[in-house]
């Protein structure tokens, strides 16, 4: 009898100590699978939420800088550390190129900016329904009559493409 309840309470240990060892190896697996999934849901939903308008656009014949408006027509407000973080192209549509954010100074070439256009822009996000007025200048604008090709992508992948004309004098 005693011999029996000790091999149950080998098995016992043995059954418990297999079990932690599963559990310590399988629980982080399971972990690091919802997070990279809820992660990325919730980068879509991010993305889903954000819904950005291009009101209005301007580029004068003879400069190489064009003015581009764009409203937060979406529900989540955008932080200016993104806006800041977005990638700006712009230029004619055969040739086109990457721009770097300037926070100041006289705008450079390749260059753009931003302000928040807004009553009561006070804190650091494009709320709902304010616009955003981006200045970029680049040599890669068409000098005289022509189209320019603005396209920004935010850091959630939401992109905003727009085709606009080069005004004459």
């Amino acid at each position: 009898m005693a011999s029996e309840s000790l091999t149950t309470a080998i098995i016992l240990i043995a059954i418990l100590v297999s079990a932690g060892i599963f559990f310590s190896a399988f629980i982080p697996a399971v972990m690091d699978s919802s997070s990279t999934q809820i992660e990325s849901a919730s980068l879509e939903s991010e993305k889903l939420l954000t819904d950005l308008t291009v009101t209005m656009t301007h580029a004068k014949e003879g400069e190489d800088v064009a003015y581009v408006w764009i409203k937060n027509s979406g529900i989540l407000r955008l932080s200016t550390s993104a806006i800041e973080k977005s990638d700006v192209f712009a230029g004619t549509i055969s040739d086109f190129g990457r721009l770097e954010y300037q926070k100041s100074g006289e705008l450079g070439d390749g260059r753009w900016r931003y302000e928040i256009i807004s009553p009561d822009a006070s804190n650091d996000y494009l709320e709902r329904k304010e616009t955003l007025l981006i200045t970029l200048k680049s040599s890669k604008l068409p000098d005289s009559s022509g189209n320019v090709y603005f396209r920004t992508v935010l850091p959630n992948g939401y992109e905003v493409t727009k085709l606009f004309e080069v005004l004459g004098v």
